[in-house]
């Protein structure tokens, strides 16, 4: 007998607001990989979505760019080598890297 499959409907996840806590900023990072830059959507949306997500301090550091796809990873460095953020990234890969690898390849800060 041939399983069938099983789709799950789960709740919509909204996307949150990072307002500049450093303390929040890998989390949100994470979040927004998995929701918008894991998904094949063109780098100027993505930037948008971004601009979107931001409040307070993040947003000030990347409210001047123009909304174009070169903007997005200047936004994403811009927000990682922050003098409020970069401290988070000085774990094995350094924000340049994690820009070169991409998102999806940055290591999950989830103990599970």
């Amino acid at each position: 007998m041939e399983a069938m499959p099983f789709n799950v409907s789960l709740p919509t996840i909204s996307l949150t607001t990072f307002a500049g806590d450093h303390v929040q900023f890998l989390s949100f990072m994470e979040l927004f990989n998995s929701l918008v830059d894991s998904r094949p959507i063109a780098p100027v949306a993505k930037l948008h979505y971004l601009l979107a997500s931001l409040a307070g301090e993040a947003k000030q550091l990347v409210q001047h760019l123009p909304i174009v796809s070169e903007n997005y990873a200047v936004a994403l460095h811009l927000l990682y080598n922050s003098s409020s953020f970069s401290r988070l990234c000085q774990g094995p890969f350094s924000s340049t890297q994690v820009l070169e690898l991409g998102f999806r390849n940055f290591p999950s800060t989830s103990p599970y």
